[in-house]
């Protein structure tokens, strides 16, 4: 009898241990890790945005690659290791959506921006708007317009104004738009072209003109979650979370146009 009273503690623990496995299997599949792909452009607000998205989703992992899109996409079309993609244009992710690299579902929009002209300190008395560009500047940078979406609206908006064929025996490409912003603040050009937000930075530059909206398309920043992603619901959260009022707040922050503010 005295062996019998034993039995249920015996039959107690090793279902006590069976609970404790199952409970730590359910924690671990939680645990998330996503790779995403961002433009240059959005570094210092990427860099904020995912330590508050950490603080509210702990158990997800964010690693962000920055780059030029245009060099990004091409990443994922080689079959980079990828799960979200967050370019400074449409046109890079629709390309990839339309050869359904991307979840169709997915794609957004997050923010716009706009185009500066900015001038180191030491030409800033002769160079004032882009008008002066021609005849006062040696040296112009402008991001590479193959690569980056930031040198594909500088372009475009220097052809419109008639102002790119009497200046680009001067330009200096820089491979992304923070390369090209380094281009000036360093003094290598006298001035260039980059994104509005990436004047809330200047060191040695001074901004001189916002570039006319009407002589470009759009700049709208657009992301879509990766067709081979294992990782989609980690990376829908994220989307959500850049969507949201917490998210947009900060895009503003950091010099962007919200996308509810788009007009």
């Amino acid at each position: 009898m005295k062996r019998l009273a034993f039995l249920p503690i015996l039959l107690v623990i090793p279902l006590a241990f069976a609970a404790c496995n199952a409970k730590n299997t359910v924690i671990s599949k939680q645990q998330s890790s996503i790779t995403i792909s961002a433009a240059s452009s959005l570094k210092e607000f990427l860099d904020e945005a995912k330590k508050d998205f950490y603080k509210s989703n702990p158990e997800i992992t964010l690693t962000i690659n920055f780059g030029a899109s245009g060099t990004l996409k091409k990443q994922i079309e080689e079959g980079a290791n990828v799960d979200l993609f967050i370019s400074a244009d449409a046109k890079n992710v629709t390309d990839l959506k339309d050869k359904n690299l991307l979840e169709i579902s997915s794609v957004k929009n997050i923010a716009s921006n706009a185009l500066a002209l900015v001038v180191n300190k030491k030409y800033s008395n002769k160079i004032n708007n882009l008008s002066d560009l021609p005849q006062n500047a040696s040296k112009i940078a402008i991001a590479t317009p193959e690569k980056a979406p930031a040198g594909t609206y500088a372009k475009e908006s220097l052809t419109n104004l008639q102002i790119f064929d009497k200046i680009k025996n001067k330009l200096v490409y820089g491979s992304d738009v923070k390369t090209t912003l380094t281009y000036i603040e360093n003094g290598d050009v006298d001035a260039g072209i980059v994104f509005l937000s990436d004047t809330l930075t200047l060191k040695e530059c001074i901004k001189k003109e916002v570039v006319p909206t009407t002589s470009h398309k759009p700049i709208l920043y657009s992301l879509g979650i990766v067709s081979s992603s294992k990782e989609k619901e980690a990376c829908k959260k994220f989307s959500d979370f850049l969507c949201s009022k917490q998210g947009q707040t900060l895009i503003k922050k950091h010099g962007f146009i919200p996308i509810g503010e788009y007009k």
